[in-house]
């Protein structure tokens, strides 16, 4: 490991006695997680020296697969999507993005979005899921939230809010706002090129970021 990738994203643990703790996450009190980086389809987790051997690291680690949303004329093709699914589970991956980068949620309802995580869970049910969370509405953003927090999800990849372009404080009240808000962790996703706006490391490495910010997307390849 590089000492810039052993500086990626440190932070204080969350406790297991948390509420809203998602059935997905490790159960002991307390660790040190681990810095990640998720390139286009990839999370690698290097271990932190600091954490617990009894403990059971976070598992956003591996192989995860941004899936397509299959159409049949302008309907979703379901029975696609599932043969898919099951195809690449097959390949020994870690896990699935569902209505993320490569997903079509910009074509899709809430309804939908949640139609087509149904159908992945079903057909893979032993593979967690991490779903795409966007949108430029915060109150919205967070009612959708909401609705996910009941999903089983291992965790969600959020963006920053597309045109709006926000200065660095007001990307940290968005990410923290919806870290807080949130029952699994929170992968931010750092693709400027599409949002117009720039994360910067050191917004990440402020102090008080809510430790269910645990990884970032990095497009820009840079963090």
């Amino acid at each position: 490991k590089s000492e810039q990738t052993a500086a990626r994203l440190t932070g204080a643990a969350v406790p297991s006695s948390d509420v809203r703790r998602n059935p997905w996450q490790p159960s002991c009190t307390s660790f040190a997680r681990a810095p990640l980086r998720w390139s286009t389809l990839t999370v690698l987790l290097y271990p932190s020296k600091g954490m617990p051997v009894s403990c059971t690291p976070p598992l956003l680690h591996g192989l995860w697969i941004p899936l397509v949303t299959p159409f049949e004329g302008p309907a979703i093709d379901h029975a696609a999507l599932a043969a898919l699914a099951k195809r690449l589970a097959a390949q020994g991956i870690a896990g699935f993005v569902v209505c993320g980068p490569t997903g079509e949620a910009a074509a899709l309802d809430e309804d939908e979005q949640l139609a087509v995580l149904a159908t992945v869970r079903e057909a893979v049910p032993h593979l967690p899921r991490i779903m795409g969370l966007g949108g430029e509405h915060l109150g919205h953003v967070l009612a959708r939230l909401e609705r996910l927090n009941t999903q089983e999800l291992h965790g969600v990849l959020v963006p920053a809010p597309s045109y709006i372009r926000p200065a660095q404080d007001g990307l940290l009240t968005w990410f923290t706002r919806i870290a807080d808000a949130s029952a699994q962790p929170v992968v931010v996703y750092d693709i400027p090129y599409r949002t117009g706006a720039t994360l910067q490391l050191d917004t990440l490495r402020a102090p008080g970021r809510p430790p269910r910010i645990q990884a970032i997307n990095d497009c820009r390849r840079d963090a």
